[in-house]
C-alpha cells in the first residue's frame, strides 16, 4: 500500500482557495437548491431551516475560515507535517451538511477526504456534482468510499472525523487500531452523543420574543440534532417560573408549522428509541418532579431548581452529554450564568435563537475542529 502524504503549505493554500470559491458559490447554486429539495422531501424539515443551515455550514467551512481555525487551534505557523494523508469522514445525515464540515477539516490539514455517506445523507452528493464542474482538482481530493455499504478502506485511513454516536466513534478507533496505519486511532475527531439544554430565569421576559426564539431552537430539524435543547432548566420559585414554562409551551405549539415541510404530520411522536431511553433514565435521576412539554415529535423536559447552585448540580448530572446551553436571562445575569454553566462543564453558550449557529472558531465539543487530526499532543 502506498502512503499518501499531506500537502505542502503552498499546495494546501491552493486547495483552501478552491474550497473558498466553491462555498462562496454554493448557497445560490442549482446544486444547493437540489440539496434543499431532497432534504425536505426525505426528512420533513422546513425548507427555510435547511437553507439557513447550509448557508451557515458554507460560512464555517470556507477556505479562509478554515485557515483561521488552523491558526487558532494549532498556532499561526502550525507544523502540519504530521497530519494524515487521508482522513475518513463519517457523518449522520440527520443534520444537513455535517459531512461538509468533516471534508473541510480534512482539507484544512492537507489531507484527502475519504467520505463514507450515511444512508440518510442528502447534501454531499449535490455539492460534489458542483465541485466536479467548478473545481475538478479539488473534487479529486474528495473520494466517496463504501457507498454500497461495505467497510471503509481502513488500511488507508490515517485519521477520521466522526459525527455520530459514542458507539460509532469507539468502533472507528478500534478498527483503526487493528487495521489502520500506525497512530491513526489517536487522530480521530469524534463528536458523539450530546444534549443541549436551555436555561430560563426571571428577567428573560424583558425581551418579548425570547420564548419564540427558544422554541425555534428546539423545533429546528425536528429536534434531531444535538444543538436542539432537550432540557429546559428554570431557576426560581414555582410562582416565578410557571409563566416562563407556559410561554415556552405556547410558542412550541405555535412554532410547529414553521419547522415542518408542507403536508408533514408530526402528531405521532417519532423520536428514536435510544434518545427516549436516555432522556427517561436521566430525568428520573435528575429530578423526581420533572415535567415535559411536547410539540409533535419534539420533547422538552422541564426541571425547576431553586437557585443557581442547584442549577450547576443539575447540569453536572448530565455528565458527558453536556453540550450547548441556550440561556434566557436578564442582560445583567448573562455573564454570571454563562460562567457558572461553563464551570459546570457546558461546552458552548448562546442566546435563544442561536443554537444552530455555532461560531466558526468554536472548538467543536471542546476538542477542536482540526486539532484532533494531528494527534493528542496538539489538542487544546
Amino acid at each position: 500500500m502506498t502512503t499518501i502524504e499531506p500537502l505542502t503549505g503552498d499546495e494546501r493554500a491552493g486547495v483552501l482557495g478552491a474550497l473558498d470559491r466553491v462555498l462562496e458559490r454554493w448557497p445560490a447554486s442549482e446544486q444547493c437548491r437540489d440539496a434543499v429539495a431532497e432534504t425536505v422531501a426525505r426528512t420533513g424539515y422546513a425548507a427555510d431551516d435547511v437553507r439557513a443551515q447550509l448557508r451557515h455550514v458554507a460560512l464555517r467551512c470556507r477556505g479562509r475560515t478554515m485557515e483561521l481555525v488552523v491558526a487558532d487551534e494549532l498556532g499561526a505557523d502550525a507544523d502540519l507535517s504530521g497530519a494524515p494523508g487521508e482522513v475518513l469522514v463519517l457523518a449522520s445525515g440527520r443534520v444537513p451538511g455535517l459531512a461538509i464540515e468533516g471534508v473541510a477539516a480534512a482539507l484544512a490539514v492537507g489531507a484527502r477526504a475519504l467520505v463514507r455517506p450515511s444512508r440518510d445523507e442528502t447534501v454531499l452528493h449535490h455539492l460534489l456534482a458542483g465541485l466536479r464542474v467548478w473545481e475538478p482538482d479539488l473534487a479529486a481530493r474528495i473520494e466517496v468510499v463504501s457507498s454500497g455499504g461495505g467497510d471503509p478502506p481502513w488500511s488507508r485511513v490515517g485519521g477520521a472525523v466522526v459525527f455520530g454516536s459514542d458507539e460509532t466513534i469507539a468502533m472507528v478507533r478500534d478498527r483503526l487500531e487493528a487495521e489502520g496505519p500506525a497512530g491513526a486511532a489517536e487522530r480521530v475527531a469524534g463528536y458523539g452523543s450530546r444534549q443541549a439544554v436551555a436555561v430560563a430565569m426571571p428577567g428573560a421576559d424583558v425581551d418579548p420574543s425570547w420564548a419564540e426564539r427558544l422554541a425555534d431552537d428546539v423545533l429546528t430539524f425536528r429536534q434531531q440534532g444535538c444543538m436542539s435543547p432537550a432540557w429546559l432548566l428554570v431557576v426560581g420559585s414555582e410562582a416565578e417560573t410557571a409563566p416562563l414554562v407556559e410561554s415556552v409551551g405556547r410558542e412550541l405549539a405555535l412554532g410547529r408549522a414553521r419547522h415542518l415541510a408542507p403536508g408533514v404530520d408530526d402528531r405521532v411522536p417519532a423520536r428514536r428509541a435510544r434518545d427516549a431511553d436516555v432522556l427517561g433514565a436521566i430525568a428520573a435521576g435528575l429530578a423526581p418532579q420533572q415535567t415535559a412539554l411536547y410539540a409533535g415529535d419534539a420533547q422538552l423536559t422541564v426541571v425547576r431548581v431553586d437557585d443557581e447552585a442547584a442549577l450547576a448540580d443539575q447540569v453536572r448530572a448530565l455528565g458527558t452529554l453536556r453540550g450547548t446551553a441556550v440561556i434566557a436571562t436578564s442582560r445583567e445575569d448573562r455573564p454570571r450564568i454563562s460562567e457558572l454553566l461553563l464551570g459546570a462543564g457546558i461546552q458552548r453558550i448562546c442566546l435563544a435563537g442561536q443554537a444552530h449557529e455555532p461560531e466558526p472558531l468554536w472548538p467543536q465539543d471542546g476538542i477542536g475542529r482540526v486539532a484532533p487530526l494531528l494527534g493528542p499532543r496538539t489538542r487544546p
